[in-house]
């Protein structure tokens, strides 16, 4: 363990270790010495520990660990940790902001919050690392235990090493298995050998017991420990050695001889409390008075059954407890377990749920579980509406153990836990509950019935199951429910299913469903349904008219603002945000959506803002910005498992890079996104017609163009209800400028392009220009390109390209202003150092007697090393397609030139950057891309 300590502060790489043995065998003095050994080297160590049954709420050794961590700091103002703040605020409550309320975000986010504030915290303490004690993992619960696997998982990542310690034959079995598959190492311990023991006494032993010699005495205490470190200790400690049966129970039973009635009942009330226990609550607990608690207390301690913990108590071991509760008698234990309970409800304020879990376990203990269930069902309902959901189940599970045998409550119980798992992501298991529940209730509680099918139809419409939706639908209507908050929510997810599925006539059919929903919830005064049916309606009119769009999302975003609905005004600022990415291709909307998403800590909906903002870079050409913008999403997503996500930011990488036509390099980010969503044919299709087709174009490669746009359609030949086409507008206006489209074709398509969309409109209007400029309709046609051009003027890349494409057909058909079109694209291309289509526009415009304006090479946005070379813009356009490994021929026929004369321009390249071949030149260029 030291060499650990020493590894971390050295390498600045963590790792985890997890220790694993029977009570008493040493497990807390192990992690006393790793503490003791990161002090001696000037390492931070935080602790957290778990306690039986729950006691604590959910993630408590977390909490505990990082309350440690940042005692007295403020929320640090640190880039990494912003986005996951109000996430760790659920923990750290002196982190809170004034408006501050609990996300609903999975575990996984947790967890990812977690590493980072470990990550800070180990930078912050002078960047030696940081040491994570978790005890007693036996006793953790789910949300700890998912978060310490994440810790371990990426362990490497972190100058973090985690230890935590396990009791071997009590809690989960399964914790040591659990985090070893996750790399952990797991060390068994066991008992001490006779010599290992007798050892340990003679560091441990300072003279011997009166009458005995020293070694009498080690002797002894070898006898008795039967290998127990821990006892070793003991026996040293008290004494109690000779004539008594070598077996702890019964030496703690020899010490609670030696107290009177009244301190034995404090004891035993102690004990049903917990291993650590409010001293304050002894005396109505144990029907004594404060100042006989304090001697018991007192006395306890003398006897080395109990230790003070800061201001508190505690057993001093956890089996000194298990011992004082087994000869508790039955009807004893009930007294204090009921007497305890009341002290509690008498203390805690009504919505303090820090205590739920320790007085339901007092009631079950006292006799009275449906009173307990009945405690842990209301508390699992604060904990839900507060948007507390990992708290809410665990409150909810103890519930549904405690009532056992009670078929009502079990139903109220269940509805109520179903509702959690469906709005924490637990799709399958609140499916599993619900249909339960319907088998019982159905023919007997309408309205449970009614609830849980509607639940069904939720996590039916979440995955896409429609059928399944609308078979839950159909029984909630012939069920005749009379509650009209029922027929609202029914009504929302029917109009959900009609967008959904994508049937013919599906989109007409859903607005009318989600307008009649929205008055529905409206009458039903329920904000949060007609926010979802208004939802529904601006994705309805995103189909076919952005300004619609915008017009629905604002209503529900104004509703959202004044109902107080903060996870559905995030939802709703996104999409309006990315009606806006679409029409106008700014993106102030999406930024104060991510920024208000990552104030809120909804971390996963802040990666997803982050990938529409992502694209957005890449469509305006703000390439370095789109690829930064893009990795951290691609980072964060695969971190929190957030697949589809993961697979976008890859995608919107790949789109950065065709559009500077490095194909390579675009490549493996394509065939990367289509491997991590390999059943996504929308993003199938982008890749091919945005990434692949578009490239083609770039590079003048119109055969691999079109190839690519069919391969693109072939994916998904129905248009998605949520994307915008990606394919059909550069199809047609190829197949336009081949003479394959004509006018009539194109307005037909054109009627059902999505109005105000800035990228069909580009497309379709060019090809509109095309074909009446090919009619003989000049004005017709400069009119279609001027609006196409007026759609496309924030699309840096793909305006050039629409002007280069068109200008061709006009030098033709003889119409517009063909030298216009070209130096203007030109001097995009020359920007963005895509030679090929700047080649193509210089060439283009000789034939139109046009000469090519001369340029100096800071006009062609060359790096600094070349522009301090002195290489020339001609030089860096060769440059940039020996990076391609082209030969001079193939080259010169690119840019019009004599092979010699591309012979004579790689010579000065060579001559200037000092290149020892053409090959080096290709390496260099490819590294300046």
């Amino acid at each position: 363990m030291a060499d650990a300590v020493r590894r971390l502060r050295g390498q600045a790489r963590g790792g985890a270790l997890v220790v694993a043995g029977e009570a008493g065998v040493g497990k807390t003095r192990l992690a006393e010495y790793l503490s003791d050994a990161a002090a001696k080297a000037d390492v931070r160590a935080v602790h957290g520990r778990a306690l039986p049954e729950g006691v604590g709420g959910p993630l408590r050794p977390v909490a505990e660990m990082l309350l440690e961590l940042t005692r007295d700091r403020a929320a640090p103002a640190d880039a990494g940790l912003a986005p996951y703040l109000t996430v760790l605020a659920s923990l750290v409550p002196h982190w809170r902001a004034a408006d501050w309320s609990a996300p609903a975000e999975p575990v996984v986010v947790t967890a990812e919050a977690v590493l980072q504030v470990l990550r800070w915290g180990a930078g912050d303490a002078g960047g030696n690392g940081i040491v994570v004690i978790l005890e007693d993992l036996h006793w953790a619960d789910d949300a700890t235990l998912a978060v310490t696997r994440y810790l371990v998982d990426h362990a490497s990542e972190v100058p973090a090493l985690l230890f935590g310690t396990i009791r071997t034959g009590e809690g989960r079995e399964d914790v040591p298995a659990l985090l070893e598959a996750g790399g952990a190492r797991v060390c068994p311990i066991g008992r001490l050998t006779p010599d290992q023991a007798r050892d340990m006494a003679r560091a441990c032993a300072g003279s011997g017991e009166a009458g005995l010699s020293l070694e009498d005495t080690i002797a002894a205490v070898v006898r008795d420990a039967e290998g127990l470190p821990l006892l070793v200790e003991d026996l040293l400690a008290t004494g109690d050695l000779g004539g008594i049966v070598p077996r702890f129970a019964d030496t703690v039973r020899a010490r609670l001889a030696r107290l009177d009635d009244r301190q034995r009942t404090v004891a035993g009330a102690a004990a049903v409390l917990g291993r650590r226990f409010d001293w304050r609550l002894l005396d109505r607990a144990a029907g004594v008075q404060g100042a006989e608690v304090a001697g018991a207390l007192h006395r306890c301690a003398a006897l080395q059954l109990i230790v003070t913990e800061g201001s508190g108590f505690a057993f001093r071991h956890a089996l000194t407890r298990d011992v004082i509760l087994a000869d508790l008698a039955g009807p004893e234990r009930c007294r204090l377990s009921l007497a305890a309970a009341e002290a509690l409800a008498a203390t805690a304020g009504r919505n303090d749920d820090d205590h739920v879990l320790i007085t339901g376990r007092l009631l079950v203990d006292g006799g009275e579980p449906l009173r307990a269930a009945e405690v842990l069902l209301q508390a699992g309902r604060r904990a839900f509406a507060a948007g507390s959901l990992s708290s809410a189940e665990l409150f909810l599970r103890e519930a549904g153990r405690a009532a056992k045998g009670n078929e009502e409550l079990n139903t109220e119980i269940a509805c109520q836990l179903a509702h959690v798992l469906l709005h924490a992501g637990q799709l399958s298991e609140a499916a599993q509950i619900a249909s339960r529940t319907v088998a019982v209730t159905d023919g007997r509680d309408l309205a449970a019935a009614t609830a849980m099918r509607l639940v069904l139809a939720r996590a039916a419409v979440i995955t896409a199951a429609w059928d399944d939706a609308r078979i839950q639908l159909a029984d909630v209507r012939r069920g005749r429910p009379a509650d009209q908050q029922a027929h609202a929510e029914a009504a929302v997810i029917e109009a959900q299913v009609a967008l959904g599925d994508g049937r013919p006539g599906s989109r007409a059919r859903a607005e009318y469903l989600a307008t009649a929903a929205a008055g529905i919830a409206r009458d039903a005064s329920r904000p949060d349904l007609a926010c979802e049916a208004l939802e529904v309606l601006g994705s309805c009119a995103r189909l076919h008219d952005l300004d619609a769009a915008a017009a629905a999302f604002t209503r529900a975003l104004s509703l959202a603002s004044e109902a107080d609905l903060r996870v559905h005004r995030l939802r709703i600022l996104n999409e309006l945000g990315t009606v806006e990415m679409l029409r106008d291709a700014r993106g102030e909307r999406l930024e104060q959506a991510r920024a208000e998403a990552s104030r809120a800590g909804a971390v996963g909906l802040a990666v997803g803002i982050g990938a529409n903002i992502a694209a957005l870079m890449a469509m305006t050409a703000r390439f370095t910005d789109a690829m930064q913008v893009a990795g951290e999403v691609e980072g964060a997503a695969r971190r929190l498992g957030l697949i589809p996500l993961q697979a976008a930011a890859l995608l919107m990488q790949g789109f950065a890079l065709a559009h500077q036509g490095r194909t390579r390099e675009r490549e493996h980010y394509l065939a990367a996104a289509e491997a991590t969503a390999p059943d996504d044919p929308d993003l199938r299709a982008g890749a091919w017609a945005i990434g692949r087709g578009i490239g083609a174009l770039l590079a003048e490669d119109r055969a691999g163009a079109r190839q690519a746009l069919a391969r693109a359609r072939a994916e998904a030949p129905d248009q998605h209800a949520r994307i915008l086409n990606p394919y059909e507008g550069p199809e047609l206006l190829l197949r336009a400028l081949a003479a394959e489209a004509g006018p009539a074709e194109i307005e037909a398509a054109a009627a059902d392009v999505v109005r105000a969309a800035r990228w069909p409109e580009l497309w379709f209007g060019a090809a509109q220009a095309v074909a009446r400029g090919a009619d003989g309709d000049a004005a017709g046609a400069c009119a279609a390109l001027n609006t196409a051009l007026e759609a496309g003027d924030r699309y840096p890349v793909f305006s050039a390209l629409t002007m280069r494409l068109v200008a061709e057909a006009a030098i033709r058909d003889g119409w517009g202003t063909p030298g216009l079109l070209l130096s203007t694209a030109d001097a995009t291309f020359t920007r963005l150092r895509l030679g090929r289509a700047s080649a193509a526009c210089r060439a283009l415009l000789k034939t139109t007697g046009h000469a090519a304006p001369r340029r100096r090479a800071t006009d062609a946005g060359l790096p600094a090393p070349l522009i301090a070379a002195g290489v020339t813009a001609r030089e860096a356009e060769i440059l940039d397609l020996l990076a391609d490994r082209l030969s001079n021929r193939e080259i010169a026929e690119l840019l019009f030139l004599s092979p010699r004369t591309v012979e004579k321009h790689v010579a000065a390249l060579l001559a200037k950057l000092g290149g020892e071949d053409r090959s080096g030149l290709a390496r260099l260029a490819r590294g300046l891309r």
